[in-house]
């Protein structure tokens, strides 16, 4: 008796894991990614004083976002019943050749991915700059996640 109710454990704990490990690789891992379409917009000299990164969804929390730093920015036309917006900003930077150059967008089982890097030109006019860019994708309802390179 003992010996088939240890059996029947160690089989119940099988099954188990394998649903889960089942459930993560298809429903949630970040693989089998696809481009997804997606564009870049300006929305000016921002003086964010660290790099941020944030996602925006509706109309309502882009423009509160952009009317708490009270600096004039530009609203680039976004439609937020169709697509999502991500800004990515680097932050105070010592020279007007950096920006954040996007590599890529993608789909993923789980979520969107985002892939980013800094990038910088030598020999640029060493001044305070504040890079910063908005992504704008189609909206997935699916996570959104940034990635440097």
């Amino acid at each position: 008796m003992g010996l088939d109710r240890l059996r029947l454990l160690v089989a119940v704990a099988l099954t188990g894991f394998s649903a889960a490990w089942l459930a993560y690789t298809e429903g949630y891992a970040p693989s089998g990614g696809r481009p997804l379409g997606w564009r870049t917009t300006a929305v000016g000299r921002l003086q964010l004083p660290r790099a941020t990164t944030a996602f925006f969804h509706e109309r309502s929390d882009f423009d509160g976002f952009l009317d708490d730093l009270h600096v004039a920015a530009v609203r680039p036309r976004i439609d937020f019943g169709r697509d999502a917006a991500v800004l990515i900003a680097l932050g105070p930077r010592s020279s007007t050749g950096i920006a954040v150059n996007v590599l890529r967008v993608e789909e993923q089982r789980g979520r969107v991915l985002v892939l980013v890097r800094e990038q910088s030109v030598p020999g640029a006019a060493a001044v305070v700059s504040y890079p910063s860019v908005v992504v704008v994708l189609r909206e997935t309802g699916k996570p959104i996640a940034v990635e440097w390179r």
